[in-house]
């Protein structure tokens, strides 16, 4: 990983199942990463996820290495908005390795990004699937910028890798890069009127009852635009808005409706 600084922020988690609970077996991070103690509700251990400082700067690079072990429930979350810094040169760099054991379930929704003017980020998350009883959910969403201040689409550049494998087999890819000096973020077939972007992605159990579920909600929602998409094993949803808050909303929403269904 880049890192002109010579540091790696590192967070190693695993969680695993012991008499029908999902508790954290193993944990091990660097500042500023920590979590806070976690907590259950409805049989899903959940887990804040805390960087103590002010955003990433240029040059910093983070490590999440998170193992979900036979059996366990876990959802993992931010406790804040990530804020990418203003950058003279460089950039920052988050990598997420997540392995998946059989029967366990995994939700990762981070709250969303917040790019700044000139800040440049690329964020890979890979996803390792033991086998079709892996259920997985990555919830991704990205801020135009600091639009109150007339930030809108003013970085200098975002890319989002993931990278999903069930028993080794590569099954979704998805290499989002938005550079807007170089393309018009406004424009036809980008965000058009739009300046922020839900990415949900659910691998796992597909009751054909969500397909009606989320576009009852595009219907019943004012300022938001989306679509739903099969993909092998699983989902894709992606949702555009004019802000963040809705979209928080509706993927709240379908988190529920999914967590319902495992």
């Amino acid at each position: 990983m880049y890192n002109q600084y010579n540091h790696i922020s590192e967070l190693n988690l695993t969680v695993s199942s012991r008499d029908e609970q999902t508790i954290i077996e193993d944990v091990y991070f660097t500042a500023p990463l920590k979590i806070t103690k976690p907590f259950f509700k409805n049989n899903w251990l959940l887990i804040m996820l805390i960087s103590v400082s002010a955003g990433l700067m240029s040059g910093d690079a983070q490590l999440l290495n998170l193992h979900i072990k036979k059996d366990s429930q876990a959802e993992l979350t931010s406790q804040s908005y990530e804020k990418i810094h203003y950058m003279n040169e460089g950039f920052a760099h988050r990598k997420t390795n997540i392995q998946i054991d059989e029967n366990a379930c995994f939700l990762y929704h981070p709250l969303p990004i917040l790019p700044f003017k000139n800040s440049n980020f690329k964020n890979e998350v890979t996803v390792h699937l033991k086998d079709e009883t892996s259920r997985f959910v990555y919830s991704e969403v990205l801020a135009c910028g600091r639009a109150a201040r007339n930030e809108i689409f003013a970085y200098t550049k975002y890319q989002s890798l993931s990278k999903i494998f069930m028993q080794d087999k590569l099954i979704y890819l998805d290499n989002s890069i938005y550079i807007p000096s170089q393309i018009n973020m406004s424009g036809f077939l980008m965000y058009e009127k739009y300046t922020h972007l839900l990415n949900f992605i659910y691998i796992g159990n597909v009751d054909e009852g969500i397909f009606p579920f989320v576009y009852d909600i595009f219907n019943n929602s004012i300022d938001i635009n989306g679509g739903i998409s099969k993909i092998e094993n699983g989902i894709c949803i992606k949702i555009l808005s004019t802000n963040s808050e809705n979209l928080l909303k509706v993927e709240n929403l379908i988190l529920n409706y999914i967590k319902n269904l495992i």
